[in-house]
């Protein structure tokens, strides 16, 4: 990212809604939650929860955690509250960002970076953390037999994907990418959200699927992937 932000400052990496935010704003944005992150953990590779939709402040936390260290946790929005502390008490996960309030934090305040509101809670969480320092994400999923299960993915692993993508897809910087799935999802991590701005594209976030409004998006701004 920061490649890219001293490359062409003032393109546009993320829109979602009637957001917009360039390469460079990005990058000032991701160094300040990077800090955050950094003056609030008490080992260097304790993961971070993140609660968010596709949204541009979900790309703000991924790339934050990436930057300083500390393994991203993804949690998909559709999970309740039990499933979430449940998860995160089995992972060792203290510290978590969101968008809502949840009851049964320890300690939850809203953070803000200049004009971007956020959540964060710090969980009442005792159980040691499995993660280090190689890990980059983890993401639930349901596998094969449709139990829960967490896989952990290595930076080396995401990024080796991120490059056979950009070859299968044959991936410029003028591209224009629109992203459904959601992030905690592998396609919408990958391919949807950490390919295009590892390559200087810009990718649109829809809020909510509504197929009429993705074919308008498609033709209006001319999205090639």
């Amino acid at each position: 990212i920061k490649q890219y932000a001293n490359q062409f400052p003032e393109k546009t990496a993320v829109v979602c809604g009637k957001e917009v935010i360039n390469y460079k704003k990005l990058l000032l944005e991701t160094n300040r939650i990077v800090d955050w992150i950094q003056s609030i953990s008490d080992s260097p590779c304790q993961p971070i929860g993140s609660l968010l939709p596709n949204s541009i402040e979900a790309v703000l936390i991924l790339l934050a955690c990436e930057a300083s260290g500390h393994p991203c946790v993804l949690f998909s929005m559709n999970m309740s509250e039990n499933e979430i502390i449940h998860r995160a008490s089995v992972l060792g996960l203290k510290h978590i960002f969101f968008q809502k309030d949840f009851e049964s934090v320890r300690i939850s305040k809203e953070i803000n970076f200049q004009e971007r509101k956020l959540y964060y809670a710090e969980l009442h969480i005792t159980q040691p953390s499995f993660v280090d320092k190689h890990d980059f994400i983890c993401q639930f999923t349901s596998g094969t037999n449709q139990a829960v299960k967490a896989a952990v993915r290595t930076k080396e692993g995401v990024y080796h994907e991120i490059e056979e993508l950009k070859d299968i897809f044959e991936v410029r910087s003028n591209d224009i990418f629109l992203t459904l799935p959601p992030v905690c999802h592998s396609y919408g991590l990958v391919g949807g959200t950490l390919l295009p701005l590892y390559s200087g594209s810009t990718v649109i976030f829809m809020e909510d699927f509504i197929p009429r409004d993705a074919l308008k998006i498609i033709m209006k701004e001319q999205v090639s992937i």
